[in-house]
């Protein structure tokens, strides 16, 4: 089950609990009318009530939910890439950061120099997200290796972000099995 499904039912709940009480305990009375596939649905009483604190709810719930997920921090934009990996090799590359307005979850793809065949190893974001002004960020390469790299972030819209990285042990395939990420922001021109 999705969270989301799950979130709706316990709003569906509360809804049905309140509206319950309104028009079973205490004399009260609702009228509704709204649009259903072409024609008009009238409803009344415990009905209208359950759908209008049904609707109310889900209303404030999402206004709240959408100011706890966002961040001031803007991350979108082209990067240069380097990796810097703990045996001192470096590798260049580039990446996409995209990121939704002010949403504190983000994505990033590019790719990076390899000394093997292929030549540059692609990567993409399996999950991305700012707690704050941490940045974690759960990575996948077209190796199927899988890994964590973790960083601070010190400025709304960086210049520059540092990540520490660590593959997980059983995906590692290049023997590289953590480093140092430094994104460094490509303005535009």
């Amino acid at each position: 089950m999705s969270q989301s499904f799950v979130e709706v039912v316990i709003l569906a709940v509360i809804s049905l609990l309140v509206t319950f009480v309104v028009f079973r305990w205490l004399e009260s009375h609702a009228e509704g009318q709204s649009e259903l596939m072409g024609g008009t649905i009238k409803y009344g009483g415990a009905l209208a009530g359950f759908v209008l604190v049904f609707w109310l709810t889900s209303h404030a719930y999402e206004r709240t939910r959408q100011q706890e997920d966002s961040t001031e921090i803007e991350l979108a934009g082209e990067y240069r890439v380097e990796l810097l990996q703990s045996d001192g090799q470096k590798w260049m590359g580039t990446a996409t950061i995209r990121q939704r307005g002010k949403d504190s979850r983000f994505d990033i793809t590019g790719d990076v120099e390899s000394p093997r065949t292929p030549l540059s190893i692609s990567f993409h974001t399996v999950e991305g997200v700012l707690h704050g002004r941490r940045l974690i960020w759960l990575y996948e390469n077209e190796e199927r290796e899988v890994g964590l790299a973790l960083g601070d972030i010190q400025s709304d819209r960086p210049a520059r972000i540092v990540l520490s990285y660590s593959d997980v042990s059983d995906t590692d395939s290049n023997s590289d099995p953590h480093g140092r990420l430094i994104f460094t922001r490509v303005e535009a021109k």
